[in-house]
């Protein structure tokens, strides 16, 4: 049975090095759940491979809350339509014409 046992070993650290390659992949992808913008040229449901584009500066905090990573796709779209939350004033706010 000792035998059975390190290729077991083995599989489980090649799947945790390949989870981790993934996870950092993902981490530089985001994509955009807010409104579309011509200004900007944004496109809700546009995915980012380099993280937000350039064109979103620091200086844009509250659009900055409507990229997020692709794995959080699903916690972002429930507090996007939840009233109160952060990405949900990001979101009215930049509809109704703010550009922060």
């Amino acid at each position: 049975m000792a035998k059975t046992d390190v290729p077991t070993e083995v599989v489980n650290e090649a799947t945790e090095v390949v989870v981790k390659t993934v996870k950092s992949k993902d981490a530089k992808q985001v994509i955009y759940l807010g409104p579309n913008s011509a200004e900007l040229g944004l496109t809700t449901g546009t995915v980012y491979i380099d993280g937000i584009p350039a064109v979103v500066g620091e200086d844009k905090a509250m659009l900055r809350l409507l990229f997020v990573p692709i794995n959080k796709i699903a916690e972002a779209q429930q507090e996007l339509a939840t009233e109160g939350t952060a990405m949900n004033a990001a979101c009215l706010e930049f509809k109704r014409g703010g550009r922060r």
